[in-house]
């Protein structure tokens, strides 16, 4: 499985939904071509938009790690802000210390 990270939590709404769009894109890309990807952000937006649950990672870090724990490779979105998200770079380390392997991608 690859877990792929993206930024998310932005204090404008619309950034979030306009990133929640973009990895939903490439999500279903990459699903079309066979590879097996879990996206925090696409299997989790919904929920948290429809049941109030928190955008920060604060709150999804203990479970975003369990899922990249089980990830043979993590990928990295480099959409705007990548760099500067708090659980993007988390992710990051969190491979770099478990040795799974990182690619990064633009879109």
């Amino acid at each position: 499985m690859i877990y792929l990270a993206s930024p998310y939590t932005h204090n404008d709404p619309t950034i979030e939904e306009r990133r929640y769009e973009a990895i939903a894109r490439f999500t279903v890309a990459k699903l079309t071509e066979g590879y097996c990807i879990y996206s925090p952000i696409v299997h989790c937006h919904i929920l948290a938009r429809t049941y109030g649950l928190p955008a920060k990672f604060d709150f999804w870090m203990q479970y975003n790690f369990r899922m990249l724990r089980l990830a043979q490779s993590l990928w990295v979105v480099r959409l705007p802000g990548w760099d500067i998200s708090k659980g993007v770079q988390a992710e990051i380390q969190f491979a770099q210390a478990a040795y799974i392997p990182i690619q990064y991608w633009d879109i």
